[in-house]
């Protein structure tokens, strides 16, 4: 069983470099990172041992980030490929 309560982020100091806290919001869109759904602990297979949260999106975040997407459609089908290939390196 999983201890949620007892993080173990600070065990892996690359995640900081990475941008990452002990808490983080799990959907992007608009440029910005958001989550208003629930939490979920992520989990190292490992040990079985909790690293960080995770706050999921809630139908809102859904129905926001799909209109961010709409709205950015039409730009993203006219860059070219090679344009593409960097900006989701």
């Amino acid at each position: 069983m999983v201890d949620s309560t007892t993080l173990t982020y600070n065990e892996y100091p690359f995640l900081k470099e990475l941008g990452l806290e002990e808490t983080n919001n799990g959907v992007y869109h608009s440029g910005q990172w958001v989550g208003n759904g629930p939490e979920f602990t992520s989990v190292n297979p490992h040990n079985n041992k909790a690293i960080a949260k995770i706050k999921m999106g809630s139908l809102d975040d859904y129905e926001n980030c799909i209109k961010a997407m709409e709205a950015a459609k039409d730009k993203w089908i006219h860059t070219p490929m090679p344009a593409r290939g960097e900006i989701v390196r």
